[in-house]
């Protein structure tokens, strides 16, 4: 009998898992978590189970949605906090993370929609857990989560990463990122062991620091149309040695090079940069674009392309290294 119990438990979990959730009916009869004894809150998870309310942080938005932490942490007026405040048991949360809230000044079930400093230094999350298809704003969400190794499956509505993964010391692959994503500025800042990523999304506008100190990530091989600012965006990847042609959308690259030691080969610059070389007010100031790239003894770097500051860029490197492809 244990054995027969076993089996259908085992089934029934597999049906959960590929069959659609009706969250009509799902909502309708959802309940509190058994174990759950503070918080006043109904909480949906992911798998159209109950959560415990009582292991998150909740805020309700302006836009009527609600995110998943404190309002100090929201709006960094204070110190910033995890919003998740249970456990992590063999590097992944207790439950599920809640998809809809329903609070007891709620008439109906709220969606969850913002993530900002969810799991911020959760240092023994290894997993990423199943992210709720109703969330846009991954801001800061794994920040300072050292000890994650892998990121995909981000689901296809999320258009805000802006530091969703800063100082993942041991994330090395990134893969299927959705084309909805817009800014993913400082998303992967100081990823030491990032070595690949599988796509950009197209969508993309924000890229500014983006790989800042990715120290192992070798090649980026197409930066979307449509991107605008690339400032600092691969800043000290010492190990990086070939990227993609620069589009025309670009208008920022302040710094975007820096420290790049190992760049080389050829690269198509065609961006649009508003500013100058050399600005007295630090504004838009492009000495800074190929400052000590491309050091390394016996390589070359080709500048080509319609950008108009690229003379002026590759002399103020003042690297013999670094050349305009003729």
């Amino acid at each position: 009998e244990a054995n027969e119990q076993n089996a259908m438990d085992k089934s029934s979990e597999l049906i959960d898992t590929y069959l659609p959730i009706d969250w009509n009916t799902v909502l309708a009869n959802a309940q509190k978590h058994p174990d759950q004894e503070t918080s006043t809150a109904i909480g949906v998870g992911t798998d159209g189970k109950a959560v415990n309310m009582d292991l998150w942080h909740y805020s309700l938005l302006d836009n009527g949605t609600y995110a998943l932490n404190t309002s100090e942490s929201i709006d960094a007026t204070g110190t910033r906090e995890a919003g998740y405040i249970g456990n992590i048991i063999n590097g992944e949360i207790e439950g599920t993370i809640p998809q809809y809230i329903k609070n007891e000044n709620d008439v109906n079930f709220i969606e969850v929609s913002s993530l900002p400093w969810t799991f911020y230094k959760k240092t023994d999350l290894i997993n990423i857990p199943i992210l709720p298809s109703t969330v846009t704003n991954m801001y800061n969400t794994f920040n300072g989560c050292s000890n994650l190794v892998s990121v995909e499956n981000i689901p296809n509505s999320i258009i805000n990463m802006q530091g969703a993964f800063n100082g993942c010391e041991n994330l090395k692959i990134v893969k299927d990122l959705p084309n909805q994503v817009e800014n993913m500025s400082w998303a992967f800042q100081n990823c030491i062991n990032l070595t690949s990523i599988v796509n950009l999304p197209n969508n993309l506008k924000n890229i500014a620091g983006t790989f800042y100190g990715c120290k192992q990530l070798t090649t980026i091989e197409k930066i979307p149309y449509g991107v605008t600012n690339m400032q600092s965006t691969f800043s000290n990847c010492q190990n990086l040695t070939t990227v993609g042609t620069i589009p025309n959308s670009v208008i920022n690259m302040c710094n975007t090079f820096s420290g790049c030691t190992n760049l080389q080969g050829e690269i198509v610059i065609n961006a649009n940069l508003t500013g100058s070389i050399i600005d007295e007010n630090n504004n838009m100031d492009y000495s800074g674009t190929l400052l000590n790239a491309c050091t390394g003894k016996g390589i070359t770097l080709k500048i080509s392309g319609t950008c108009s500051l690229l003379k002026e860029m590759i002399s103020v490197a003042n690297n013999s290294n670094i050349i305009l492809a003729e």
